[in-house]
């Protein structure tokens, strides 16, 4: 399977009151550069299921020469997350991959196509990067602001691999489906097996439990995360990653006004 990845600003009606991102702001512009390079990256372009027809011959698994897509969606703050995905337990994260439908589809709660959020107003970032200056020496110094932009940027990254997982592990099947085929005991696996390999994958123990599978996926698709967002990083205009750096840096504090005395 080839995976494709699309961005795409939260567009939603006014009575959500969740707004899209500046679609010109330099970091959104930069993360769309990232998501279009990743497009090409070699991890994406045959993706081997671990469970198909030959296991399940009751259920209708996409041929695994598709083009299975995933949208980027970005949103201003991380509060819009959980809001816009219904889900409470989503309250302190900056980006997730999307297993409910949310206010994008109200006529089904699981997510019937693949979808991660990420956080990216110049706000919340901006607030972010002066947040992390202050625990500098010298908070006037701009010289981790690249480490910061690297580690909001990882979370594109971090949460295509979760979706990428997913497809891996459940054949193509959206969460919908895998909803659908769990409850008409067609598979013996849930949501949560279906994101983090468990009872499927080979790399993981027979019998590891729930917790545990999960806490490995983190580690799992974080350091994919981290590998993916940095090639793409290496491809990307270095005057966009600088404008990034120059339009989110905290305003340097006004000098001391110097003391003048009369004279003798």
């Amino acid at each position: 399977m080839k995976i494709e990845v699309n961005v795409k600003l939260i567009d939603l009606d006014e009575d959500y009151e969740i707004s899209p991102p500046n679609p010109q702001s330099a970091l959104v512009q930069l993360m769309t550069n990232l998501v279009g390079s990743l497009n090409h990256h070699p991890d994406l372009q045959n993706v081997t299921p671990l469970i198909g027809s030959q296991q399940f011959p009751d259920i209708e698994f996409p041929p695994e020469n598709s083009t299975i897509t995933i949208d980027v969606v970005l949103v201003n703050t991380p509060e819009d997350i959980p809001m816009a995905l219904d889900n409470d337990n989503l309250s302190d994260v900056v980006g997730a991959f999307a297993t409910s439908s949310g206010v994008f589809d109200d006529t089904r709660y699981q997510a019937d196509r693949f979808r991660v959020l990420v956080a990216c107003g110049d706000d919340f970032y901006r607030q972010f990067v002066a947040r992390e200056r202050l625990s500098e020496p010298d908070p006037s110094d701009g010289v981790h602001d690249l480490d910061y932009l690297k580690a909001t940027l990882v979370t594109i990254g971090h949460e295509i691999a979760h979706a990428v997982e997913f497809i891996t592990h459940c054949g193509g099947m959206t969460p919908e489906e895998v909803d659908l085929c769990y409850d008409e005991e067609l598979i013996a696996f849930d949501m949560a097996d279906g994101c983090t390999g468990r009872g499927m994958r080979s790399d993981l123990p027979q019998g590891i439990s729930p917790e545990e599978a999960d806490f490995i996926m983190e580690e799992r698709v974080e350091e994919k995360g981290q590998e993916w967002t940095e090639w793409a990083l290496n491809l990307a205009p270095p005057e966009l990653v600088e404008r990034c750096l120059k339009a989110y840096a905290p305003p340097s504090p006004d000098p001391e006004p110097m003391s003048l005395s009369d004279g003798p």
